[in-house]
């Protein structure tokens, strides 16, 4: 799973995309408002492009599993995302942890990463909670 996170880390522009959207900075750099999917426009409100781009990197993560593991990733594609959210808080929680234990890893992607979580936890840009308590020995424990 983490490999998957990672992987769809690195193809996804979702900072990029983001964080250049016009009603945040007031303007507009050309080439950069276009979504992958050819449907950015200069009109578009800051939430449709954090939806945009965080339903672009969960179907990203989706089509990474389904590649290494066709009859899982079947079943994960034919739902919606919100019915598949065990799944990716589990992916989610799985590079929170890693980072924790390795700091010194996963430089390049987990502020991409912290970005994403926070967009998403605000209910109006994802209709599912994406982020789980990270699993210690301590919980485990308890």
């Amino acid at each position: 799973l983490l490999s998957l996170l990672e992987g769809a880390l690195n193809i996804s522009e979702y900072t990029d995309k983001v964080d250049v959207s016009r009603s945040m900075s007031g303007f507009n750099f050309g080439f950069w408002s276009f979504s992958s999917f050819g449907r950015g426009r200069d009109d578009d409100r800051k939430d449709q492009v954090i939806q945009r781009e965080l339903n672009e990197v969960f179907s990203l993560v989706s089509g990474l599993f389904t590649a290494t593991d066709f009859l899982r990733g079947k079943k994960l594609v034919a739902n919606n995302f919100s019915e598949n959210c065990e799944f990716f808080q589990t992916v989610f929680e799985v590079g929170r942890r890693f980072k924790i234990m390795n700091p010194d890893k996963m430089r390049d992607t987990y502020g991409k990463l912290m970005h994403l979580l926070q967009d998403a936890v605000k209910p109006s840009n994802c209709s599912f909670e994406v982020i789980t308590p990270i699993k210690t020995a301590y919980r485990l424990l308890k």
